[in-house]
């Protein structure tokens, strides 16, 4: 991804303190839940909730979308755990596109205030980069390639002039590429594992970490696109 820029040397401690708290959380969540997944009490649940736990599932995978800081990866890793690699892509795939819709949403409609109150001062700064080249060139590469910054795109595409017909468009039919490729590897990973799933999860991260720092060198090699700065921040 595109790296942030600390103005000063408490900017950056913050940051890394977060990551590494980030992590932190990751790994407690996968040796906490991963058991509790394949418990009889869960798997009741799940075989007698209905259409109420994937609509939960879903509701998760969209915040953690609109919250930079989150992410999903623990989420798809349950959904295939619970209702199997199709459906449970299937779930997530389908939330990514609400997720998508309700951020360019927000980024059009409140501006940059509220991505910064979102997603903090560095999350701000991604976004701006982006907005800065936005066009169908970067939403195209953005959503083959750079699906860990799925939701900064989706920030960057509100900013930007672009239809929102044309932004959904072209979301549904390339983001269905990543989804379907990358998160079908964790059919290998074995589910009841916590091991096998943390191991994979963390593959999954090396390869989203290339491919969003890839994503962002050739965006940026492409220059400013046809779509620019043309939705000002709301308090201008």
């Amino acid at each position: 991804m595109h790296i942030p820029k600390f103005h000063t040397k408490a900017e950056r401690n913050d940051f890394y303190t977060k990551s590494v708290m980030l992590i932190i959380f990751c790994v407690m969540f996968f040796y906490l839940l991963i058991p509790l997944i394949h418990s009889p009490r869960v798997e009741h649940f799940v075989e007698n909730a209905g259409i109420l736990g994937p609509l939960l599932l879903g509701i998760f995978f969209v915040f953690a979308d609109i919250t930079l800081p989150l992410f999903g990866s623990p989420g798809i890793i349950l959904s295939v755990s619970l209702y199997g690699l199709w459906e449970g892509l299937f779930i997530a795939y389908a939330a990514s596109l609400i997720s998508a819709a309700v951020n360019f949403y927000l980024s059009r409609r409140y501006g940059r205030d509220l991505i910064k109150k979102l997603s903090g001062k560095h999350g701000l700064e991604q976004v701006e980069f982006y907005t800065e080249r936005f066009g169908l060139r970067t939403l195209i590469i953005g959503r083959l390639f750079g699906f860990p910054i799925f939701e900064i795109i989706s920030y960057a595409g509100g900013l930007s002039n672009m239809s929102f017909r044309k932004y959904i468009l072209i979301t549904a039919i390339f983001a269905a590429v990543p989804a379907f490729t990358i998160k079908t590897m964790i059919f290998f990973a074995n589910a009841h594992s916590t091991t096998s799933i943390f191991l994979w999860t963390c593959i999954l991260s090396f390869v989203g970490a290339v491919c969003a720092y890839s994503t962002s060198k050739v965006i940026d090699s492409l220059g400013l696109d046809k779509f620019q700065n043309d939705i000002p921040n709301k308090d201008e």
